[in-house]
């Protein structure tokens, strides 16, 4: 069985995975590049190859773009 959890986020939507809020800056299906977002335009770093889906924890949509 194929996980496609997250496969359906956009460029610009903000995720939660584990109380921390990301960008979505690229979406591969079941991974995607990301920023950290900190709200009010204020980002960190960028993670590539960002699983949507580990460790039993799935991201969650906080805002759609």
């Amino acid at each position: 069985m194929t996980n496609n959890h997250g496969s359906d986020f956009k460029l610009g939507d903000i995720i939660e995975y584990c109380d921390e809020k990301f960008e979505v800056v690229n979406n591969c299906g079941w991974s995607g590049t990301v920023k950290e977002y900190f709200g009010e335009g204020k980002y960190g770093g960028t993670i590539s190859n960002f699983k949507w889906d580990i460790y039993g924890e799935k991201c969650k949509l906080v805002e759609s773009k």
